[in-house]
């Protein structure tokens, strides 16, 4: 009898002691929750105080625009040709080779240039010896007199001096003085003849030289070779292309504009280009042409590449020209440095009243220059950061902060919703964030 009764008493100590750490747990529990509804909700952190830069959305007549496809050149592009007759026996390399200022691009042979290089060279010698030789002649017959003194002891040319000569000037049969400036004469001559032998001996040789030149085609400054039109071995006539050579670093993007958009264009004004690749830059105006093409009635415009722009010579480039003529209706305008891309979407943070700061996902319209056209996401008379920082997050508040003053009442938004250019263009009104 003794083992049922122990096992009884062993039960219900058991069950008594179940229900007291049932107990205590729900004791626990209601501690728990209480001690979460005393507590007070965490506010969203504040940022550091600092001059923020804010700004009222305001609405803006942007002009239309419209999208013409263009082709990056470089500015400066040579195709080089043959001046003279003969076989390629060098090209510098394959398209693509960076090139120095004044390196050989192709070469020609040049054998027999060489050859009357060296007999050119070798008439300049003679022609110095004779020089040298008439000089020295010269030099001989102003100081040394008419020639050399006879034999006999000197007598005979003693005589000659002192009494033939005087005799027959005197009885006027002759005149050693004009003999002796004839004979003076003709060695000066001697020697500019052999100084003219001299020079046109030098002059051969230039012109070889200038021939040897012509043999070669030089890269006009520092460029890349864009295409080479002929290969080694081939014969080549003075005036055929040999190669093609261009500035790679310096590029332009050439488009045909239709006359009745270029009063809309003037030369600095920046103009937004999409490239292959996708790429979206700023591009300068730099140049309109002065004169239309008969057959097409279109004018050049070249625009400016920023240099180190990731982009090739003959890439396609879809430019977005404005047309002052199309005016759109009102819409936002904001800087581009107030758009952020968070998730591959533009957005911008907004700030209400209280000084919240939301994050507001935007549809972007066309780029004017340091500006951008807001589709839809604002609303006219809000405020936004135009310069958030790098570590802006949605939730946070602003310290007091002093914006750029609120629009003129021309720019500002009506006082009826409904007809604003915002409620005509079907735009979100804004969503207030409560405050904590």
């Amino acid at each position: 009898m003794s083992n049922p009764k122990s096992a009884l008493a062993l039960l219900l100590s058991l069950s008594l002691l179940t229900g007291c750490m049932e107990q205590r747990s729900e004791q626990e529990a209601e501690t728990d929750t209480t001690n979460q509804t005393s507590e007070p909700a965490q506010p969203a952190p504040a940022l550091p105080a600092q001059a923020y830069n804010l700004a009222w959305v305001q609405l803006q007549t942007v002009p239309g625009t419209f999208k013409l496809g263009g082709t990056v050149i470089p500015r400066t592009e040579v195709v080089l040709k043959a001046q003279m007759p003969g076989r390629v026996v060098y090209i510098a390399g394959e398209p693509g080779t960076v090139l120095e200022e004044e390196q050989v691009v192709v070469g020609l042979d040049d054998e027999d240039l060489l050859a009357k290089r060296r007999a050119a060279w070798a008439r300049l010698a003679q022609a110095m010896s004779q020089l040298q030789n008439a000089h020295l002649q010269l030099t001989r017959q102003i100081y040394g007199g008419n020639g050399p003194a006879p034999g006999g002891m000197g007598i005979p040319s003693m005589f000659d001096k002192f009494f033939t000569g005087p005799m027959s000037n005197m009885m006027g049969f002759g005149n050693s003085a004009l003999d002796r400036y004839a004979d003076v004469n003709q060695q000066r001559t001697g020697v500019e003849q052999a100084q003219a032998a001299v020079v046109q001996a030098q002059a051969a040789i230039d012109e070889l030289d200038s021939r040897l030149r012509d043999k070669v085609a030089l890269a006009p400054g520092k460029s890349v070779l864009m295409e080479k039109m002929v290969e080694v071995g081939d014969i080549v006539q003075p005036g055929m292309p040999l190669a093609r050579v261009a500035d790679a670093n310096d590029l332009q993007v050439r488009v045909q504009v239709p006359t009745r958009y270029i009063q809309s264009l003037s030369q600095g004004m920046m103009i937004p280009v999409e490239f292959d690749s996708r790429l979206r830059l700023k591009t300068m105006l730099e140049q309109i042409y002065p004169s239309a093409n008969p057959e097409s009635h279109t004018i050049t415009v070249k625009l400016a590449i920023p240099p180190g722009a990731p982009v090739a010579p003959g890439m396609y480039a879809e430019v977005q020209l404005p047309d002052y003529a199309q005016q759109q209706a009102p819409m936002p305008v904001i800087p581009a440095t107030a758009v952020v891309w968070r998730g591959g979407q533009p957005s911008a943070f907004v700030v209400d009243a209280q000084g919240k700061v939301q994050l507001r996902m935007l549809r972007l319209g066309d780029s004017m220059g340091d500006t951008v056209a807001v589709l839809s996401g604002l609303w006219p008379g809000e405020r936004y950061l135009v310069t958030p920082p790098p570590m802006m997050r949605s939730g946070m508040s602003l310290p007091a902060a002093t914006p750029t003053p609120p629009p003129s009442p021309a720019q500002s938004a009506p006082t009826d919703p409904s007809r604003t250019p915002a409620a005509s263009m079907n735009w979100p009104a804004p969503v207030s964030t409560p405050s904590s």
